[in-house]
């Protein structure tokens, strides 16, 4: 997978993915969180999932491609796609 769009705000010290980094999803400690896969660092994590990988809140399958992560009010979007 790689990122296809990241226009979050990038902050020191926080990890911010860019345009064409390479991640991966692992599923840790009750969420699935988005590696990226050069420095093995943790870029963007889901709310609480249960066992089963479903949402806690819905009990649905969180969205794992596409645009995971949006705030339409700052224009802010996080979209991640299967390579191919």
């Amino acid at each position: 997978m790689k990122i296809i769009r990241n226009t979050y705000p990038e902050y020191r010290e926080v990890p911010h993915a860019k345009p064409g980094d390479g991640v991966r999803w692992s599923l840790d400690r009750g969420t699935f969180r988005l590696i990226r896969i050069s420095d093995d660092t943790t870029v963007f994590s889901t709310a609480p999932v249960t066992q089963d990988g479903k949402l806690r809140s819905s009990g649905k399958s969180p969205k794992l491609s596409g645009i995971i992560a949006q705030v339409k009010k700052h224009g802010w979007v996080l979209e991640v796609a299967n390579e191919s």
